[in-house]
């Protein structure tokens, strides 16, 4: 299709030029072929390369999203990569790792289009182990693969579409996929940044693995991430894309919803409800049926006339509230009459934006909200072309344009009960949104809407209420981790939406979104006691951790079911317990990129065993959880164990890379956790909820030692009120501070004194010691040394007896059930304990 002549090989990269031959013509999809192409490899660093591909004559359009990691000015010394162009031939290009030769792109096998309406690259892959693309249905999170005829096809295109089975786009789009290359275990990531409608084919030839992507506009502009480990790929990726946001404390707690309350008094009794059984409860939501006529920024009248004043009232008990905002150019959604789109491209728009939400909380109706929910922002649009019965007689008709009916349709657009047009549900492609003198087709920049409300939404809502506060976004594309969390849309209570949403949690940590979860106990349908008991268990360790249903469906909350109440406050305790090592996991990530929730993969990607385990995931590197995810083993299920050193949380129970335990049985108030060894765990004791626990309980730490006997850990904290503070990390306000233990002696040290804010001086309490794995120990200490700064204190023999328990079976030190070390401190000061034995 096109010769290649290289121009440049200097030190910033290559340059070609791509020629198409009139004479192959024939093999034109579309007879709408760009004659010239500009090919540029751009070494950006030693593990980033960009190549891209752009017609010389027409200026096409170009995702317009600002990204960081800029690449340098210079050639890097010895990257990673190698670049061979073909030359005086038909084109392709390879990249291939130094060192061991292992392909990351091969286009050698043909394919390559560059038309107006239509591009396709083909790629061989290196190996099958692929991850990430989305937002799909997965049924597996390494990827399955198809064959030459009948591949395994996956649409990118925002579309308000509920995961349904097979092969479907659901509300966001993220052109990114990473691989693990070999054995060795090798890795590398690649961003196809493009937003127009798009299809991912995944398909072997034999035994060899390829890769097709396909789109209807834009460019070829790719971002490659060489790592050489998954976590390494990731952290490069997010440099590129924006490290995500840090919620606020209090978001990490249990959230409860529904859409089908119908009045504040049928919520109230859910609230009530929850508290009454002792469960922990942090966030509350209101959805669509609190507003009047279904219309933004107002409330009905007739049954939730209180609702700002109640939002008020609980605010002093610590419960948070959470409204729901829905984006509805020209259309119909719920509204009884046509809706208009803010255009979120314009700068103006924000301005006006902000100003409601303020209106909202402050003056006309006084929610006193503390985070906002944007949903239906692929946009959504009912009943566009068709009509459907939400629609009614207002129904959106999109003329016959080139926009709109482009030459191939991509999977996106079959959707179930349309006209198989792009357009279907949403608005027209024709749609022009404006920027200055710019201006940008629908066609083009549909997938970027959610972006671009994400970001005015959070500023929007750090202004209104004054504090860090949170936002939840249906729509998302790469950058949307830097404003907005994400839960996994309208599911089902199936159990395969359980193991599905582990999938989706791990996918979406990936795109660097890891605040991340699904509908606890299912959207659609209505679900069983057995069911909820265990989703709530598994939604107990999803970072965003909500319970919310449907319309017309049956309770579900918690506190329904007296077994499902019983098993939520045992894993809701073990979550909040965990608290501060999950706020440090979020942390790291905000200020260094990276994962929350991982996957084994990520970990071991050389064991070929971890790189296909969907059903367990880990908090960190050393947090494992292995829910139960079916009914017909509900009491049991296999259970896989990485290398290392690991214990059974909380018995302490000691596993040595076993690889796999079969048939482990799980009683019905069980989540079965393990923690790695040689890793400490910041903890706090639960309450109610995280403002109680941060006023009034204390802090501790679990220990569990490595095979050498020594442990390392780290915890942020920023304060009993660093919710409140828009941005603690850029101003400073927190104490990063490190954890270990070796020799019996475990310490906890903050940065140097000068670092640390004034608000770290106020009292705080360590209350809680646990060590796992004191493998050469018999019995209790016979005396602990305690360093708080220069203040020194001891326990004797005595006191210890009191205060501690050993299990010299399975090894384990704790603080006894109801006592306390009781060890006065604050954040500033060095902590050390040392145990004599």
């Amino acid at each position: 299709m096109y010769t290649s002549k290289i121009d440049s090989n200097d030190k910033s990269g290559i340059e070609a030029t791509l020629t198409f031959r009139d004479s192959n013509a024939e093999y034109s999809f579309f007879n709408e072929d760009v004659k010239e192409v500009k090919f540029s490899a751009t070494f950006c660093s030693v593990e980033h390369l960009q190549i891209r591909m752009i017609d010389t004559k027409v200026v096409r359009f170009e995702v317009p999203v600002p990204f960081g990691g800029k690449c340098e000015t210079r050639r890097p010394e010895n990257p990673d990569y190698e670049v061979e162009v073909a030359t005086d031939e038909d084109f392709y290009f390879i990249v291939r790792r130094k060192g061991t030769g292992n392909i990351i792109l091969d286009t050698s096998a043909g394919g390559f289009r560059f038309e107006d309406r239509f591009l396709q690259l083909t790629t061989r892959l290196n190996s099958p182990n692929v991850y990430g693309i989305g937002e799909n249905p997965h049924a597996s999170f390494r990827h399955e693969f198809g064959s030459p005829d009948v591949p395994m096809l996956w649409p990118l295109f925002s579309r308000d579409e509920p995961p349904r089975d097979g092969s479907t786009n659901a509300y966001g789009v993220h052109p990114y996929h990473q691989i693990v290359e070999d054995d060795e275990g090798n890795s590398h990531g690649v961003l196809f940044l493009n937003s127009n409608a798009m299809d991912y084919l995944l398909f072997k030839d034999g035994s060899t693995p390829f890769m097709t992507w396909r789109s209807i506009g834009g460019i070829f502009d790719i971002h490659i991430f060489m790592g050489p480990t998954p976590t390494e790929v990731t952290k490069q990726y997010h440099k590129l894309i924006g490290e995500p946001m840090l919620p606020p404390y209090w978001a990490l707690g249990f959230q409860l919803s529904r859409y089908g309350y119908n009045s504040l008094e049928t919520m109230k009794e859910a609230v009530n409800r929850t508290r009454e059984a002792g469960i922990p409860h942090d966030v509350q939501y209101a959805d669509i049926d609190s507003m009047d006529a279904r219309k933004d920024f107002t409330v009905d009248q007739s049954h939730w006339a209180e609702l700002g004043n109640w939002t008020r009232q609980v605010k002093s008990d610590g419960l948070r509230f959470v409204i729901i905002l829905r984006d509805f150019m020209l259309g119909k959604v719920w509204p009884d009459e046509w809706a208009a789109f803010p255009d979120f491209f314009k700068p103006e728009t924000e301005e006006w934006w902000t100003e409601e939400i303020r209106l909202f909380r402050d003056e006309t109706f006084r929610v006193e909200f503390d985070g906002i929910w944007i949903d239906m922002n692929e946009p959504a649009n009912f009943g566009t072309n068709v009509g459907d019965s939400l629609s009614g007689d207002k129904i959106l008709k999109c003329n016959e344009s080139r926009w709109d009916d482009p030459p191939y349709l991509p999977q996106a657009a079959r959707l179930p009960g349309g006209s198989s047009r792009l357009s279907d549900k949403t608005i027209c492609m024709v749609g022009t949104h404006v920027v200055g003198p710019r201006k940008y087709k629908e066609y083009d920049v549909h997938s970027l809407f959610g972006l671009m409300q994400s970001g005015p939404t959070l500023r929007a809502a750090r202004e209104t209420t004054g504090a860090r506060s949170f936002v939840i976004s249906r729509s998302t594309y790469p950058s949307s981790g830097k404003y907005v969390g994400h839960w996994l849309g309208d599911n089902t209570s199936r159990w395969k939406d359980l193991h599905r949403s582990i999938i989706g949690m791990l996918e979406f940590n990936l795109f660097g979104i890891p605040y991340i979860g699904a509908d606890i106990c299912g959207f659609f349908g209505n679900t069983t006691e057995e069911m909820c008991l265990r989703w709530m268990q598994l939604g107990s360790f999803y970072p965003f951790s909500r319970n919310h249903n449907g319309l017309d469906y049956i309770e579900q909350d918690p506190g329904v079911w007296a077994s499902v109440t019983e098993a939520s406050k045992v894993a809701l305790e073990i979550r909040y317990r965990f608290l501060p090592y999950l706020y440090t996991l979020f942390f790291r990530a905000h200020t260094e990129g990276g994962t929350v929730v991982r996957s084994l993969m990520e970990e071991w990607p050389g064991d070929s065993d971890a790189r296909a385990v969907d059903t367990q995931f880990l908090w960190g590197d050393g947090f494992m959880v292995s829910p139960i995810l079916e009914l017909e083993s509900y009491n049991e299920r296999d259970i896989f164990i990485p290398p290392g050193v690991w214990y059974e949380y909380p018995g302490g129970g000691l596993h040595n890379g076993t690889k796999k335990m079969g048939n482990v049985f799980v009683d019905n108030m069980t989540v079965p956790i393990h923690l790695r060894g040689g890793r400490i765990f910041p903890t706090r004791r639960p309450a109610r909820n995280t403002k109680m626990q941060l006023a009034h309980e204390p802090f501790g730490v679990v220990v569990a030692l490595d095979d050498n006997g020594e442990a390392t850990g780290d915890v942020y904290f920023d304060g009993p009120d660093g919710s409140e503070v828009r941005d603690p990390v850029a101003l400073g306000n927190y104490v990063h501070a490190t954890l270990s233990m070796k020799n019996n002696e475990f310490q906890l040290e903050p940065p140097s004194p000068d670092t640390v804010q004034d608000i770290f001086t106020s009292p705080d309490t360590f209350a809680d010691l646990t060590i796992y794995g004191q493998k050469d120990v018999h019995a209790l200490p016979v005396k602990i040394k305690v360093m708080v700064g220069s203040t020194v204190t001891e326990f004797t023999a005595k006191e210890i007896g009191d205060l501690m328990t050993f299990n010299n079976t399975n090894k384990v030190l704790q603080v006894k059930e109801g006592a306390s070390l009781d060890i006065p401190f604050n954040w500033s000061l060095k902590v050390v304990i040392k145990l004599e034995y």
